[in-house]
């Protein structure tokens, strides 16, 4: 059973990306593109479902190294051709129960170098047996967002 928490942990990243803010958008509306860069390192993503509208949802299943599928939906609730995307994530068990959800900001902004991206990642609800995901849910982001870049600049060259 999730609950609401009222010490709500809010993850902050900004990234200023090398690239147009077309191809960072891309990335992160595409399945395709999502696919080949979301999750921590040595994950990939052999589900990636996305209906990028308002109400529209997501499914991604992320894989582990080990062979564990790690799966996750949620549903847009605000959608800005490339200047904003806000949508809930829920992490979900074996059983396809929630046990974390978490209220995404995605600020797209195009700026002199390429593109700043800052992320906004705040928990909403969470269960007790989602100690281990709180707990590297900093590290995930990062690693991810460091995924986004390198996918994108090998997409440049």
């Amino acid at each position: 059973m999730l609950e609401n928490i009222s010490t709500n942990p809010k993850l902050n990243f900004s990234r200023v990306l090398p690239v147009p803010i077309d191809m960072v958008y891309a990335a992160w509306t595409d399945p395709a593109q999502l696919a080949v860069w979301w999750g921590p390192h040595g994950f990939t993503n052999p589900v990636c479902q996305l209906d990028n509208r308002p109400g529209g949802k997501i499914l991604i299943h992320m894989q582990d190294s080990f062979g564990t599928i790690h799966p996750m939906d949620g549903t847009f609730h605000e959608v800005e051709e490339k200047k904003k995307l806000i949508f809930t994530s829920q992490a979900l068990n074996q059983a396809g129960r929630p046990i974390l959800q978490v209220l995404n900001t995605v600020i797209f902004e195009e700026v002199e170098e390429g593109t700043r991206l800052t992320v906004f990642a705040d928990v909403e609800r969470v269960s007790l047996s989602a100690k281990t995901y709180l707990d590297g849910m900093e590290e995930g982001w990062s690693q991810s967002l460091d995924r986004l870049k390198n996918y994108l600049i090998r997409k440049m060259s």
